[in-house]
């Protein structure tokens, strides 16, 4: 094991805000299966990348070749936490992508903190000599009504913007992984619902975005997919899902309806019971619209 120092070393006069740690790690490959890239956000914002190229390095790799982060997440003065994984794609003007969201809840009193975080979609363009900037980063416009949040974009400029942000507010945040697929990003963010870390209950939302633009995909997938309402009650109405826990059930719409939306539009809406024992409702794509994708390595 060897210890890779990046940033300044804590000490107590700095103050407990200022203590750090590393958040989740993403690992590039080559052909070979070689690591040939590691990269990862700390707890003071900073996006860090590793090059495994010639070894064990001694240091982090900035666009100036220096240990210096790619970009650091900030809202206002406070930094933003990153402690999922990044993930990595290609950007359709040439470079990659790096894609994260911020947000952290392990630290006591993390449930009650209600500072802006923000879904991150940040290019690292070939040619690029020093850390991106946040007046480089195009903040995306958010509207919610009746639960349903839908996003709008003019159009990035990537002659002068090195990517874009979808700022969370109210406490929520991103502490899981987000995922790609062919183009898409399928990101899950959770809003604790108090300030008591026992707690447990909370709201999630599950976005998907063509991360080329930052726009959402699918009419009925703009952040309402995945959120999870508690319930009185569940309704008598709802129907069952075959082959599925006897106290989950599904209602929405019914295979061959002339009015069912078609593909990503089709929404139901799942129906089961939280650890507490209280009903509760999540949004999903309904059975049969979206399909499931596996790929499998061949053997030679």
């Amino acid at each position: 094991v060897t210890a890779i120092p990046v940033g300044p070393t804590w000490t107590a006069s700095m103050g407990l805000d200022a203590r750090n740690g590393m958040g989740g790690v993403t690992v590039s490959y080559d052909a070979e299966r070689t690591i040939t890239e590691v990269f990862a956000g700390d707890r003071q914002g900073h996006l860090w990348r590793f090059d495994f190229t010639d070894g064990v390095p001694a240091g982090a790799k900035g666009f100036d070749g220096a240990s210096t982060p790619l970009f650091r997440a900030m809202t206002g003065t406070k930094p933003q936490p990153i402690s999922a994984a990044p993930r990595l794609a290609a950007h359709p003007l040439g470079g990659r992508y790096v894609l994260f969201g911020t947000g952290k809840l392990h630290d006591v009193g993390d449930s009650g903190v209600v500072d802006a975080q923000g879904i991150y979609g940040v290019w690292l363009k070939d040619g690029t000599t020093s850390q991106i900037a946040a007046s480089q980063v195009q903040t995306l416009s958010v509207s919610t009504s009746s639960g349903t949040r839908s996003f709008s974009i003019s159009g990035i400029d990537w002659r002068t913007k090195l990517g874009w942000t979808v700022p969370l507010t109210g406490g929520e945040r991103v502490i899981s992984d987000p995922s790609l697929d062919l183009g898409t990003m399928t990101i899950a963010s959770f809003k604790p619902d108090g300030s008591e870390s026992c707690d447990g209950g909370g709201t999630s939302y599950m976005y998907r975005f063509d991360f080329a633009t930052g726009n959402v995909t699918g009419a009925q997938v703009v952040g309402v997919v995945g959120a999870i309402t508690p319930l009185t009650s569940i309704p008598t109405t709802a129907r069952t899902q075959s082959r599925v826990d006897p106290r989950t059930v599904v209602t929405g719409f019914a295979t061959g309806n002339p009015n069912a939306p078609q593909g990503s539009q089709a929404q139901c809406r799942v129906y089961s019971s939280s650890i507490q024992g209280r009903p509760n409702v999540i949004a999903q794509n309904c059975p049969g619209f979206t399909p499931l994708r596996v790929w499998r390595q061949p053997v030679r």
